[in-house]
């Protein structure tokens, strides 16, 4: 996730991130996942950013939605090895604005060694201080967890790597 704000100086300092994520892993190797990002502006004045956020090549939209506040987009972005969804939201002062996004994730699941992976990294923008991480995991329907690693929440002041490997 990369924000840049727009005519608001820097505000990055008085605006608390979260990020919740939830996947819904398919038997075939893909996933739908479900991105919501949410900014807590703790300033006098309006924050206003437009978010980019990279996910996996050949990742397809099926919805996005703002539940407090217009927002403009989002513009569908595909290259050579990336896709991204960017949208521009303004978020009143002292009050709190969110975006969600729902994409289809093609066959991102790999087998390795026990059993299958599925890998997630989110990485911290510079200027920004600390985000709050809240993931969660849906396995397929009959699938045993071997091991998990970052699912759950944390305020991190760096980059997440989520691992899950389970077997079907």
């Amino acid at each position: 996730m990369v924000d840049t704000t727009l005519g608001t100086a820097i505000a990055d300092f008085s605006v608390n991130r979260t990020i919740d994520y939830h996947v819904q892993l398919l038997a075939n190797g893909s996933a739908v996942s479900t991105l919501t990002i949410t900014y807590a502006n703790n300033n006098w004045w309006d924050y206003d950013v437009f978010s980019t956020t990279l996910v996996p090549p050949g990742a397809e939209l099926v919805a996005a939605y703002n539940v407090s506040s217009a927002f403009k987009g989002p513009e569908v972005t595909s290259g050579d090895g990336f896709t991204a969804f960017s949208s521009r939201i303004l978020v009143a002062p002292n009050s709190t604005g969110s975006m969600t996004y729902v994409y289809t994730l093609p066959s991102i699941v790999t087998g390795r060694g026990i059993g299958n992976n599925y890998d997630l990294t989110v990485q911290k923008q510079a200027g920004i201080v600390q985000y709050a991480l809240n993931v969660s995991v849906q396995l397929p329907a009959g699938a045993t967890m071997i091991h998990a690693e970052n699912v759950g929440s944390q305020v991190l002041t760096g980059d997440a790597h989520v691992s899950v490997v389970y077997r079907q």
